[in-house]
């Protein structure tokens, strides 16, 4: 499928446009209302960084300072007390993003890790720091990051690898292309007040084209001590990816990399011949959600799950605390639905059901979003609403269910970009309630849309192995299935959907 990338393009800014005029005309006071000073638990330039926050202080009148957990045990009181910042705010004291850049006029981050850089400059907001960053792109805040710390947060003693270099020039391109001013530390106070600062968004085409070939390829967002897993799974994918043996190969590198602390590993399709047993079985989401399903099928399928050892099994919410007790020591999650299956019920009500699932055990949390608000244009509604799920599943993975199908592909893509800009974990295509399900041409247009370090979910009328490799090929990491027996083992078997 040829995607159109002027489209993705345009909704981008049509999205974030409408989401800026929201914030306007309900913020009357961002100007005059001080620069925040996001500090992280990057131990680097402290004093470099509180000169320069004394100097840009003085410009907007005064300086409050956010402190990441991480700078709260670290530098970042220092770095506060030194730049005499008139306010301290705490993510430990329960500070959140929307509450610390509210009356901001200006935001910096003077020792920026490269994770918080890299989430950014994706509009990935999964944490304080990025949502932040995030956040006051949306309103027209400016933004300043200091160069100087993203790459000597991937080393420990000042070196850092050539080969990572380029890395790190990706990385400050990005946060440009979104209306980051990115700068040398020693420039800081200067360019936070200077007409070169980027108050509008500028925004390009930020995903590549999926691989020609369908040899594995690994997204890795990780903590700067993964150098020997990545190394590992470099070594993995150099090898022929249409063997067997090379293909469990990777998914051992995989594996490693989850062990040494990888924060995500997306797989961004996989080899033709390696779509077999485990490898396919721990990309499904075993799935039922039927009105009529007794606590001895949902105890069937947790038996099941067990057997093949998917990746989760996916239930209504009352029916959580069942699963997760059958499942214990398996290895299996347990996947709650929420606003299940239309998706227009109160956001409140949302989130109390998100809330609930967590309590009852839930690992991963798939939510409908508000179909009517996002087909009426109201962008930031349905924002709002995903916020408000994510914020109640309290870290846990997050999957936002399009209903594809009700869509057009202008609306696919705007549902896209404000689950990115929501935090959300996954894009997902369908309930398999609502008469339709997945295509690989919606998968493809979603993974062009959220990029590599968002997972894409084919669900609704995936029943047999041809049907998931083919969505696996397209872009997807996760498949919701109720047929997922027959998919891993290629035997027929009879599903009437979830």
């Amino acid at each position: 499928m040829q995607i159109d990338r002027e489209l993705i393009e345009r909704i981008t800014r049509e999205v974030v446009s409408r989401l800026q005029s929201k914030d306007s005309s309900a913020e009357t006071n961002l100007s005059g209302g001080g620069l925040l000073a996001v500090l992280t638990g990057n131990p680097v330039g402290v004093e470099e960084s509180a000169a320069q926050l004394i100097e840009a202080g003085k410009k907007f009148g005064g300086l409050t300072a956010y402190l990441t957990r991480c700078a709260d045990s670290s530098s970042g009181e220092e770095i506060a007390r030194r730049a005499g910042a008139g306010r301290i705010l705490k993510e430990s004291d329960g500070v959140k993003a929307d509450d610390a850049v509210k009356n901001a006029s200006a935001v910096v981050f003077p020792n920026c890790t490269i994770t918080i850089a890299a989430k950014i400059g994706l509009l990935i907001s999964d944490d304080n720091a990025s949502s932040i960053g995030v956040r006051a792109l949306v309103k027209r805040v400016p933004v300043v990051i200091a160069s100087n710390s993203l790459m000597t947060s991937l080393s420990r003693g000042g070196y850092v690898p050539p080969e990572f270099q380029s890395v790190g020039t990706e990385h400050i391109e990005r946060l440009r292309r979104v209306g980051v001013t990115v700068c040398d530390i020693r420039e800081l106070a200067s360019k936070i007040s200077t007409s070169g600062l980027q108050n509008e968004l500028h925004f390009a085409d930020k995903t590549p084209q999926m691989p020609s070939s369908i040899a594995p390829s690994v997204a890795i967002e990780c903590s700067p001590l993964l150098n020997q897993a990545v190394d590992f799974v470099r070594n993995s994918l150099a090898d022929d990816p249409s063997c067997i043996p090379c293909a469990a190969k990777v998914n051992l590198a995989i594996e490693k990399c989850i062990e040494a602390g990888a924060c995500r590993v997306g797989s961004i399709g996989v080899a033709e011949n390696s779509m077999q047993g485990n490898s396919v079985a721990r990309m499904i989401d075993h799935t039922l959600l039927k009105a009529n399903a007794t606590p001895e099928d949902v105890e069937k399928i947790c038996k099941e799950a067990r057997k093949y050892k998917f990746k989760s099994v996916c239930v209504n919410s009352g029916y959580a605390s069942l699963v997760k007790r059958l499942l214990r020591g398996s290895g299996v999650l347990t996947c709650v639905v929420v606003g299940f299956p239309l998706g227009a019920m109160t956001t409140a009500s949302k989130a109390a059901e998100a809330r609930d699932a967590v309590a009852d055990g839930a690992d991963e949390i798939d939510m409908v979003i508000n179909i009517g608000a996002l087909k009426a244009g109201d962008f930031d509604k349905v924002k709002h609403d995903i916020e408000a799920v994510v914020e109640a599943a309290k870290g846990r993975t997050v999957k936002v269910i399009l209903e594809t199908h009700l869509l057009t592909d202008e609306e696919k893509v705007a549902a896209c970009q404000l689950a990115v800009m929501a935090g959300t974990s996954f894009v997902k295509t369908s309930t398999g309630f609502g008469g339709g399900g997945a295509t690989a041409e919606d998968i493809a247009l979603m993974r062009r849309v959220v990029g590599p370090a968002i997972g894409v979910k084919a669900s609704g009328g995936v029943r047999t192995r041809e049907d998931a490799e083919k969505m696996i090929k397209a872009g997807a990491s996760r498949i919701g299935a109720s047929a997922s027996i027959a998919i891993v083992t290629g035997k027929k078997q009879e599903s009437k959907g979830y």
